[in-house]
């Protein structure tokens, strides 16, 4: 939405993306005439943040509660038939199927995200670290700070605008399936209806204080 900038599709022929990796080559083919927007899904290593950070002098990191990352990736794999967890997921065993998911969701994020996570502390003129649950709930708020982080001027209609965007009214996924709707809406919160106790509990052992240090919990007890 901002005059100048152009959300652009990642060209890397080397295929490090494959590896949650970046190079210098999706930097050096993109266009000159404009500014550049780029979703990446990078892990962090120092090279990758070397990479980064020789085209680029500051970057958001966004994140969104693993939690709720695990219960949208559940509900995709049941959509997806080809998926290699597609029959697991679809059985009469939810809590069980549910419990792996949990587990690849702890086994694959935790380290991504603990790990940008310390990066943009100690790096915090570089790093703006955007939670998506502050998107859906605040968007004007969230963009103006976006925006004042790249020194874009935030003008008022413009934030407007991008505020017209959200959801206003985010609801959970029994509410969508009595609306005939059983398609993943970003929801905030949905974890809080599918997990039970024992999931909480592997949850908080593994990622717990992460959580906390996030902001998603004050404490334990959840």
């Amino acid at each position: 939405m901002i005059p100048g900038y152009h959300d652009r599709s990642t060209y890397d022929p080397s295929r490090s993306i494959v590896f949650h990796d970046i190079s210098p080559l999706v930097f050096n083919l993109l266009p000159e005439y404009s500014h550049n927007i780029l979703k990446l899904h990078s892990r962090y290593t120092s090279e990758n943040y070397a990479t980064i950070t020789r085209y680029v002098d500051k970057f958001i990191v966004m994140y969104r509660d693993m939690r709720d990352m695990c219960v949208s990736r559940y509900y995709n794999v049941i959509n997806e038939e080809a998926h290699r967890h597609h029959l697991l997921y679809k059985s009469p065993l939810k809590e069980k199927a549910m419990l792996h998911c949990i587990n690849i969701t702890l086994r694959e994020y935790v380290t991504w995200v603990k790990d940008w996570h310390n990066v943009a502390i100690a790096h915090p003129n570089v790093i703006l670290e955007v939670r998506y649950e502050d998107i859906v709930s605040d968007v004007k708020h969230t963009m103006e700070k976006v925006l004042s982080f790249f020194d874009v001027p935030a003008e008022a209609a413009l934030l407007e605008k991008m505020a017209a965007t959200q959801m206003k009214k985010p609801v959970h996924l029994k509410q969508l399936i009595a609306l005939g709707d059983t398609r993943r809406k970003g929801v905030v919160g949905e974890w809080r209806y599918e997990f039970t106790q024992e999931h909480k509990d592997y949850f908080k052992e593994i990622a717990g204080e992460l959580l906390i240090e996030l902001g998603y919990e004050h404490d334990a007890n959840w």
